[in-house]
């Protein structure tokens, strides 16, 4: 039978101290003069030391914190069940900072993407394997454009904030700013006037301020920013309260919210408006170039759909080779649901989000049945 103590002891950290708690002491305390940092006398570092392996101590504050992972190698998450850079106490981090993803979708027919290819010097490229052409339009954005005619500008930024709702304000005013850039630019390139379709977002979480029982909805709140901008786009200015209140009670349920994160590893969301994605594991966790490939890809077949689909509604025949179009459909359809070979789960479990949420399926069924 296994006593109180036993029960609460911190079996993560008692494996990873690579010795004795007097050796394991012996080392922290050279590391702190190294770095200038005062950690007390060896007896009481000992004696911290044992009251973190009986678990008295759960998450050991800083310096410790921070001199235990570097000595053995660990996360903190690893060993005190928290990620490195959360706050753990009253000091919370006052902003939290997101690589922004922007994809601005363009459909120029296959003709007008080969124009822009050629006027902007184009180098060859592949995205998850299929063959497109990429322009470095500037630093942190690049132009993909692929045979079936459609043009996607990833443009890529990292901010940070105080709350969701600011980036939400954020997202909309750069939106306008972005569609507005990718036309003029389109236009110069295409020798007449283009006007940008769309933008959608994936959100990296790179730094949190949130404490770590509140991160899962945050991360799942940046999947969809607009919504604690209420309908009205926040003109009563109670964004930030109707923010605080989602994040205390974690009362967002969406069915059009799709998780793919893995336990102990990410959160991860996928959303008709946006992807967000908080890695905890780095070494386990799925890249940012999986996300934008399969971004890139998702935002190319729905916006060809769109033009098959508009074309039909308007009373016109698709101005494209239907039997070309037929198989390129279903080989996205394909490519978009099915695992590939050695592909990680959690590389799967995206694409499905992603897929559900853009409703992919549906727009390629009802162009497929358009082309027949």
């Amino acid at each position: 039978m296994r006593t109180k103590s036993e029960a609460r002891s911190n079996e993560a950290f008692k494996a990873a101290m690579r010795g004795s708690v007097n050796q394991m002491a012996s080392r922290l305390c050279a590391a702190a003069r190294q770095k200038g940092t005062a950690l007390g006398e060896p007896e009481s570092v000992r004696r911290h030391l044992r009251r973190i392996q009986s678990g008295a101590v759960a998450v050991p504050s800083e310096p410790y914190l921070s001199l235990i992972c570097e000595d053995t190698g660990h996360s903190a998450l690893h060993l005190f069940g928290v990620l490195d850079d959360a706050p753990t106490g009253p000091g919370l981090r006052s902003t939290f900072a997101v690589t922004s993803h922007q994809f601005v979708t363009t459909f120029l027919g296959a003709d007008g993407a080969a124009a822009v290819a050629g006027a902007s010097e184009a180098e060859p490229a592949e995205v998850a394997g299929v063959p497109c052409a990429r322009v470095q339009v500037r630093p942190g954005a690049e132009l993909y454009l692929f045979d079936v005619g459609t043009a996607i500008f990833h443009v890529v930024e990292q901010v940070q904030f105080a709350y969701i709702a600011e980036l939400a304000r954020w997202r909309r005013r750069s939106y306008t700013d972005v569609l507005a850039w990718a036309s003029e630019w389109l236009t110069r390139a295409a020798g007449h006037d283009v006007e940008a379709g769309y933008v959608f977002s994936v959100y990296w979480l790179d730094r949190s301020r949130w404490p770590a029982e509140q991160l899962p909805i945050a991360v799942k709140l940046l999947s969809v920013p607009k919504i604690v901008l209420g309908e009205a786009g926040d003109l009563c200015g109670n964004a930030e309260a109707v923010e605080e209140r989602l994040l205390r009670e974690g009362d967002l349920e969406d069915d059009r919210i799709k998780s793919y994160g893995f336990p102990g590893v990410s959160y991860g969301f996928a959303s008709w408006s946006a992807v967000a994605y908080c890695p905890l594991l780095d070494a386990r966790a799925l890249d940012p170039q999986t996300h934008v490939d399969t971004e890139l890809l998702t935002q190319s077949v729905w916006a060809f759909c769109r033009h098959v689909l508009d074309q039909v509604e308007a009373g016109d025949d698709p101005d494209i080779d239907e039997a070309e179009a037929r198989r390129y459909l279903r080989a996205m359809r394909s490519r978009a649901s099915s695992p590939r070979a050695q592909e990680s789960g959690q590389s799967v479990a995206m694409r499905r989000a992603v897929f559900a949420t853009s409703d992919l399926e549906a727009m390629i069924t009802g162009a497929l049945d358009c082309l027949r």
